[in-house]
């Protein structure tokens, strides 16, 4: 079986506190056929509404991460994160930031 990647987030909203706040956070995970492992943590400090893409660019496989900013009226644009998924700490992310 050839080596398959995925991305994911998590995220969770305090409602002790008002209002409430989320919390999330975007990893990785790599199946060999045999073995699954996870890498957490790719972006961490997100908002509660984190996004994650995989896509390829060339023969590159990528990972975009992406959050709403839902607190500022207007909204500030966010960054854009793009990590390499077969290996996601090297090289750093690329961080882009669209206006809206």
């Amino acid at each position: 079986m050839a080596t398959t990647y995925t991305a994911y987030s998590v995220y969770y909203y305090d409602y002790n506190q008002e209002p409430a706040v989320g919390y999330g956070m975007a990893g990785r995970i790599r199946d060999n056929g045999s073995t699954a492992a996870a890498s957490p943590n790719l972006q961490t400090g997100l908002n509660g509404d984190p996004k994650v893409e995989g896509f390829i660019s060339g023969s590159d496989l990528r990972i975009a991460v992406t959050q709403y900013d839902y607190i500022n009226e207007p909204p500030v644009a966010q960054p854009v994160k793009v990590y390499n998924a077969i290996n996601p700490a090297s090289p750093a992310p690329v961080t882009q930031t669209w206006a809206k």
